[in-house]
């Protein structure tokens, strides 16, 4: 290459040189590479900012020493036809250029310098740019994050979903501080985690606000279950009356035992849940949950009972039915005065209405009183007469 070949590349490369040196002042200038610059970085943040530390550092070195050689090359070429041509050559294509040896860098000519800063500014401003956008689209959401907690807490105190949400949020910050890059991967199960948070919260509201209606709904379902026990108790010694040998029946519950117990029993337990609600409301909300789980479970058993024990009288009370149906059936048909039917009809009710009653025996009545007023089917021998 001829020496104006080497003025005119000098100039080119001066250009690219002013580019870059821009460039750099714009990245330098950048807070993120003050802090990246800074150190400490950890985990998956900690290899790309070493990196594009050791970036910048080349950059500044090569480029205070390649703009060293086109000021020689530059001072050589106001000189006309005095200049030193081959300096002009050395300095351009010759591996004049050495910096630091702790960079690692070597000696190396202009064109290797300008190569090896193209590639270290990607580096660095690729870095750079990745950290400052975690920062920039992260910080905002931490910032709404610790707000939408501090919120939640000063209304409704601790609760699980909102210390899983102060879990996330402090991994989070953790990122935000040592390991930006980290910090996208943060950000998602946070998200997931306030929206937890804020769902519950609302679940916690409204089960604040329909506490007095839970309370009065507790009440209502406490008489029903003393009622039904205290009605299959009845109907145990009413059926035991009135019903010969009856089976199914069910040992009558104990409503001392079950209602009033001072420890156990649902009527002090749903008091002091009343007096629990009006100083430490999402106690009382729990203990309540507690208590309709066994209050329920309490009724159906009572509820079983009272079923099995009114049982043998609703069947004595349906074949009475049976039997006044079956008694018009006969009048229709113009059987009424049917001595024999009479007969029938009047052992059934005997039957039906005597204390106690015998029920296998009432139903056979019945039953022999219904096949007695059925229709007959002529037999085919009786058609032929």
């Amino acid at each position: 290459m001829s020496t104006a070949e080497l003025y005119r590349w000098s100039q080119q490369v001066r250009a690219d040189l002013d580019r870059l040196s821009g460039q750099l002042l714009d990245v330098d200038g950048d807070p993120t590479t003050k802090l990246v610059a800074a150190g400490g970085m950890t985990g998956s943040s900690a290899a790309p900012a070493a990196a594009a530390t050791a970036s910048l550092d080349r950059l500044w070195a090569l480029l205070t020493a390649v703009r060293a050689q086109l000021d020689t090359v530059e001072q050589q070429r106001a000189k006309g036809r005095k200049a030193d041509e081959d300096l002009v050559a050395r300095c351009l294509t010759e591996p004049v250029i050495e910096v630091d040896p702790g960079l690692g860098l070597g000696r190396l000519t202009v064109s290797d310098a300008m190569n090896r800063m193209t590639a270290d500014y990607a580096t660095a401003s690729e870095v750079i740019a990745r950290i400052g956008a975690a920062w920039r689209d992260g910080l905002p959401l931490l910032d709404q994050g610790r707000s939408r907690l501090e919120r939640l807490r000063a209304d409704l105190g601790a609760f699980p979903e909102a210390d899983r949400a102060a879990e996330s949020l402090a991994r989070a910050d953790a990122a935000a501080a040592t390991d930006p890059l980290l910090l996208g991967e943060t950000l998602g199960p946070l998200r997931q985690a306030l929206d937890a948070a804020e769902a519950a919260a609302g679940a916690l509201q409204a089960r604040r606000t329909e506490l007095p209606d839970t309370l009065e709904d507790a009440a209502q379902l406490l008489a029903r279950v003393d009622r039904t026990i205290r009605e299959g108790s009845v109907a145990l010694d009413e059926t035991r009356v009135k019903i010969v040998a009856p089976t199914g029946l069910l040992a009558a519950l104990d409503p001392t035992a079950l209602l009033d117990d001072p420890t156990r029993g649902l009527g002090p337990w749903l008091e002091r849940l009343r007096i629990a609600a009006r100083t430490d409301w999402r106690a009382a909300i729990n203990g309540l949950a507690a208590w309709c789980r066994r209050a329920e479970g309490i009724a159906a058993t009572a509820e079983q009972v009272l079923a099995a024990n009114r049982a043998p009288l609703e069947r004595r009370n349906e074949l009475r039915g049976l039997l006044d149906a079956l008694a018009v059936k006969a009048a229709a048909a113009g059987r009424a005065e049917d001595p024999g039917l009479s007969a029938l009809h009047e052992r059934a009710r005997a039957l039906l209405y005597v204390a106690p009653c015998d029920l296998d025996a009432a139903a056979t009545a019945v039953d022999g009183f219904g096949r007695a007023i059925a229709p007959r089917t002529a037999r085919p021998e009786e058609d032929q007469r």
